[in-house]
């Protein structure tokens, strides 16, 4: 996936440097997971709500960042309760809210043998 493309998807710039880890299911792009050292952001495709990330997913993406980093840090807006959900049944613990948006980190991940 390209810059151009995710940003496309996201409907927003992305300043540079992250990398771009995409998650297909049935030939089909159901997720990407954007990374940028020990950060770490999902974009999934409405069509597979519920069904686009697997352990084995779960593992190859955040795996080498723990593995590297010993942690793995995201954001979520405030308002957004479904990712806070998502985000704590994979094991991050807000750190803090800044401007409307909750800081997570995790040290290790739920639902993965890392």
């Amino acid at each position: 996936m390209t810059h151009g493309e995710a940003e496309a998807l996201l409907g927003f710039r992305i300043s540079p440097g992250w990398t771009f880890h995409e998650i297909h299911r049935g030939g089909e792009l159901a997720a990407f997971v954007m990374q940028q050292g020990r950060e770490v952001h999902a974009w999934r495709s409405p069509k597979f709500a519920g069904r686009w990330g697997t352990r084995g997913d779960i593992e190859r993406l955040l795996g080498p960042i723990l593995a590297q980093h010993g942690e793995v840090l995201t954001k979520v807006r405030a308002d957004n309760q479904a990712a806070h959900r998502f985000v704590s049944r994979l094991g991050f613990e807000r750190t803090a809210e800044i401007d409307g948006v909750a800081h997570y980190r995790a040290v290790r991940c739920n639902h993965a043998r890392l």
